[in-house]
């Protein structure tokens, strides 16, 4: 089988040339931030990568022949013919991973105009809204609305990252909606399912993820920023950079401020903004900043703990087996959190609670049996959908023992 999937899950470059056997190069070594921003744009936010490479890394596919095409760039090479021509003499099916794209002010003209051109069989998943919406079509642009009908009408599954959303699809008359999650939660089920319980104490090592940065933190109303800082106090944690990094203007042409081999960002010059912005104690001692999904997990590897509101950085942390707990304070995060029944809470809950007892409430042993009899029901709801759609698993054995044992 030949696989198109859309959008890429690294950050490589993708060559205007067609010479036969080549790919992108990398990014290459810079010490400023502000030389990430245009590799940043190949993937955009970093979660994007962990959601995007989910289902190439679990599908037996002619890897060869499959590749991540920029259909945007393609779209514009050519005529329409030439487009639909090209991907059916190229690939035997298509693969979307989306995220929450579904929010008022999207267009998405060109995007639409690219699904109606395909003519080989479509695959959709991990589609969101990104807001709790009246249950209205006429809320959305005619483009988006059109993209959706689009998607219902053609794609073999039409999967939605949850409940909500699929509910929400229906009310506008995309019946053939089904949940079936983020399928990066997916790819490393045996490490997934060996989630145990976990208490917090003083010397536990924590990384998070969140949304951190100049705007959030100068505001004078307790936000989501405040809130992450507040409820690690008296700690010291490591924080992951998705796509906020760049707000900090005044730090993107300094030099050393970005080292490629730690993928670390200088944790003193972050501080020293930081601490201009705001007067809450800055828990956060090191930060991160992912060109890669393997980098990710391999720090992830390394500490005890995972607990923040950013999903996809939960899900880096489920992927290698360490606790985690999911945070949210928007229908995003919520919604995939309560699809898996993952560990997860309000963030004004976990300030509330307090750092120690938030871990021991969703941390417990029935909270993780909970999250591990649920994960297993969605697998094999996924697994059995995709088998029936003809797909084989790469991880066939680990999905065997972790999940239909």
């Amino acid at each position: 089988m030949r696989a198109l999937f859309f959008r890429s899950a690294v950050s490589n470059y993708m060559p205007d040339i067609t010479v036969p056997f080549s790919t992108g190069v990398g990014a290459g070594y810079n010490t400023k931030i502000r030389s990430l921003e245009s590799s940043y744009s190949l993937t955009g936010n970093k979660g994007n990568m962990i959601h995007r490479e989910s289902i190439s890394s679990l599908l037996k596919v002619d890897r060869n022949k499959s590749a991540y095409v920029n259909l945007f760039r393609l779209y514009n090479s050519c005529s329409n013919e030439e487009f639909s021509c090209y991907i059916k003499d190229n690939f035997d099916v298509v693969i979307f991973t989306m995220a929450n794209f579904i929010r008022k002010g999207t267009g998405e003209e060109k995007l639409a105009k690219i699904v109606d051109l395909i003519d080989v069989p479509l695959y959709v998943f991990g589609v969101g809204l990104q807001d709790d919406l009246p249950r209205d079509a006429n809320v959305l642009s005619h483009e988006a609305v059109r993209l959706l009908r689009l998607f219902n009408d053609k794609a073999r599954i039409f999967g939605t990252r949850g409940k909500y959303t699929e509910s929400w699809l229906h009310a506008i008359g995309c019946n053939n909606a089904v949940a079936l999650g983020c399928p990066s939660m997916f790819v490393y089920p045996k490490n997934i399912v060996s989630s145990t319980p976990y208490k917090c104490n003083d010397k536990s090592k924590i990384i998070t993820a969140g949304h951190f940065n100049p705007r959030l933190l100068s505001s004078d109303e307790e936000n989501r920023s405040h809130y992450l800082m507040r409820l690690f106090e008296g700690r010291e944690v490591s924080y992951v950079f998705q796509s906020e990094l760049f707000s900090f203007k005044t730090l993107l042409n300094i030099d050393d401020c970005y080292d490629g081999a730690s993928c670390t960002i200088n944790s003193a010059a972050i501080n020293k903004c930081v601490s201009s912005f705001c007067n809450i104690d800055n828990p956060f001692t090191k930060y991160y900043y992912f060109n890669s999904t393997d980098a990710w997990r391999l720090a992830c590897s390394h500490y005890d703990l995972y607990i923040g509101d950013r999903i996809h950085g939960g899900v880096a942390a489920f992927q290698t087996g360490i606790p985690s707990i999911v945070l949210y304070q928007d229908l995003r995060v919520k919604e995939i959190a309560e699809y898996y029944k993952m560990p997860s809470m309000s963030i004004d809950k976990s300030l509330e609670l307090g750092l120690n007892a938030a871990v021991e409430e969703v941390l417990n042993q029935g909270s993780i049996d909970k999250f591990i009899n649920r994960y297993k029901v969605v697998y094999k709801k996924f697994y059995n959908i995709m088998v029936g759609e003809g797909f084989s698993f790469v991880n066939e054995s680990d999905i065997k023992q972790a999940i239909f044992k």
